[in-house]
């Protein structure tokens, strides 16, 4: 409990990592393809008032999505970056979600990356 409260004062930066110990932050693996995966984070976000995606683009062949969050109380922006890549019929995403300011962002960054996972893999 005391390593996790100094990271959330410490750190603002999280990313998918699988070797993470939380396994709500290793990389996930959608079994869809890229465009199907985007689409759905289209809708997704399209339905969250404090997200927004502000950016899709390709870039050797990879798809990179730049999405922003707002925080609730006094309303920070976090940049979520993703990177989309096809494994062999599904969709592997590499993403990593950044405090614009401050030097803790008391674990918002790996809920953001945690709340994208949890959209991807409830859809449908």
């Amino acid at each position: 409990m005391l390593k996790g409260l100094i990271q959330g004062l410490t750190k603002n930066v999280a990313c998918f990592d699988d070797s993470d110990d939380d396994p709500r932050l290793h990389r996930p693996n959608i079994m869809s393809d890229r465009n199907d995966v985007i689409d759905r984070l289209r809708s997704w976000a399209e339905n969250r008032s404090r997200w927004q995606i502000e950016k899709v683009f390709e870039e050797s062949g990879q798809t990179h999505i730049w999405l922003t969050r707002q925080t609730r109380v006094i309303r920070f922006t976090d940049d979520v970056k993703l990177v989309l890549n096809d494994a062999d019929g599904t969709t592997m995403i590499d993403g990593e979600s950044r405090s614009r300011i401050g030097k803790g962002d008391l674990g918002q960054n790996a809920r953001n990356l945690i709340e994208i996972r949890s959209a991807l893999a409830n859809h449908g």
